[in-house]
């Protein structure tokens, strides 16, 4: 994902790399060949992790400020 791949391109990669590095009995598709990607199978781009941890910042923010404007309210 990191190299701009899209997910179901990497979780192939992710697979092989296993299957290459795996002793022959963890091998077997039991262990690897349920894991399927879902979903949107875009790349993930720089701009949608900066507006996700932007979107974090600001929730983190208001419950910041929804604690302590309850503990001032409780003083009160």
């Amino acid at each position: 994902l990191q190299k701009g791949r899209g997910k179901q391109e990497a979780l192939r990669q992710a697979k092989l790399d296993y299957l290459a590095s795996a002793d022959p009995v963890e091998a077997h598709p039991y262990f690897w060949a349920g894991i399927i990607a879902t979903g949107d199978m875009r790349p993930i781009t720089g701009s949608s992790f900066a507006w996700m941890s932007w979107q974090l910042w600001g929730i983190a923010a208001l419950l910041i400020w929804w604690f302590f404007s309850r503990l001032k309210w409780r003083n009160q």
